[in-house]
């Protein structure tokens, strides 16, 4: 979940049936049909947001419309598989989560939420230059093998 509390913890009445339903990861979207936000981010910020993630879907995770809601559900065994090989602590973890567990074979499902914008958000313009940066690293670690499984000794 986000700091700043832009998603409402009640989402997760209807995301665990959706891992019941045998999807390892389910993550909030703000980016898809039936997402409300009720609140808008400035419009700079907005624009930013969209370039910003289509260089994302480019270089590390395609096919996701919203990496950065912080709404996430793993359950333990994606868990187990993926937060052990993070490398990023600041704005790409989310991204390179996500990249880790598609490349470990774990299904992701992206849902609609209801978001929030927190108009006291620390959020500064160079996050996102911080975040691109972040994701070529992703990529990089890809090329690299840095995130495939570890073998058992």
């Amino acid at each position: 979940m986000d700091a700043d509390n832009s998603t409402s913890i009640d989402h997760l009445e209807t995301f665990l049936p959706i891992l019941d339903a045998g999807y390892d990861v389910v993550i909030g979207s703000r980016d898809i049909a039936g997402a409300n936000i009720r609140v808008h981010q400035s419009k700079i910020k907005e624009l930013l947001g969209d370039l910003g993630n289509l260089w994302i879907q480019f270089w590390a995770v395609g096919g996701i419309k919203d990496t950065q809601a912080g709404f996430k559900v793993f359950t333990k065994q994606a868990s187990d598989d993926v937060f052990p090989y993070l490398t990023i602590d600041r704005w790409g973890f989310d991204v390179e989560a996500l990249a880790v567990a598609r490349l470990h074979g774990h299904k992701i499902s992206e849902q609609p939420i209801k978001w929030v914008n927190d108009p006291n958000s620390k959020v500064s313009p160079s996050a996102y230059l911080q975040v691109l940066l972040e994701v070529v690293e992703v990529r990089l670690n890809i090329i690299k093998g840095i995130y495939r499984h570890h073998e058992e000794v």
